[in-house]
């Protein structure tokens, strides 16, 4: 019977999980923010296993890529090419995987990604008002989050008793990342992601929803697009609301009666009702 390690890479942790067959053996949730953070842990998870037979990493972006990819030299290549696009997770996904190569690299490594449950969306979900060679190019909605809601659907249909092709669902991921997601007839049919995990809720340390005119503004106010790019993916949100991106504390100071606290909280929630 195979082990498998398992790592998920997220904005703000690092959990990674053994399984002997489908049996789970061990798990952790980490904090890793950074890609040191992330070839540190791994490194060290690694260090510590006494046997790995097939590693599997969640990756947030992979654009078309509708099912899981072996982790060769090619696959490789394309997970470079894909943090162009989702520079905040999958960096960090990358920096794990080449950890796990360089310390066991004759066990096979497969990507799974989050986007490859929303690869069906219809064309009025999928695509900007933009001209259609952008959307050729790749510049179009992929959502986000697509392994938890695959699991969400699988387990509301059992819980429920009914074939997964028969429900209809609105779900929620609610973590430091957070997206909603319509479900007709057991397929994905929109989402509050669009082509990076950005756009739609307010999230721990991203805006969500924004006018790109706020970005030309800070364009032309001399921000460089790198500078803009962490900027939004880091400073905004709840943390930019309120100088502390952690969920657990604007709660307990909205309890407490703290007005910057109860203000964000009240913009998280209208964001969740309004989708």
């Amino acid at each position: 019977m195979k082990h498998c390690l398992v790592f998920n890479y997220g904005s703000s942790t690092l959990k990674y999980a053994f399984f002997k067959g489908l049996r789970k053996l061990r798990t952790a949730t980490l904090k890793a923010k950074s890609v040191e953070d992330c070839k540190s842990i791994v490194r060290e998870v690694l260090r510590t296993a006494q046997r790995v037979d097939l590693i599997a990493h969640r990756v947030v972006h992979g654009m078309d890529m509708d099912s899981p990819m072996l982790i060769d030299h090619a696959g490789l290549q394309k997970l470079r090419e894909l943090t162009l696009f989702a520079p905040l997770h999958n960096t960090l996904a990358l920096a794990g995987v080449e950890v796990c190569i360089q310390e066991l690299p004759h066990v096979p490594q497969y990507a799974i990604f989050d986007t490859s449950f929303f690869k069906d969306l219809p064309f009025t979900s999928r695509a900007y008002a933009l001209p259609t060679e952008l959307y050729q190019k790749g510049v179009k909605r992929y959502g986000f989050h697509g392994i938890s809601y695959s699991y969400l659907l699988q387990e509301t249909a059992r819980l429920m008793k009914k074939r997964v092709n028969t429900l209809n669902l609105i779900m929620l991921h609610l973590g430091s990342g957070a997206s909603v997601c319509a479900v007709q007839k057991g397929k994905p049919i929109d989402t509050s992601m669009g082509m990076t995990p950005l756009e739609g809720l307010v999230m721990s340390t991203r805006a969500g929803d924004l006018d790109p005119g706020v970005v030309l503004y800070l364009l032309k106010m001399g921000k460089t697009p790198e500078e803009v790019e962490s900027f939004l993916y880091k400073e905004c949100g709840i943390k930019g609301l309120t100088g502390d991106g952690d969920m657990r504390r604007l709660i307990e100071d909205a309890r407490k009666g703290v007005r910057d606290a109860e203000k964000a909280l009240s913009l998280y929630v209208y964001r969740i009702k309004k989708y």
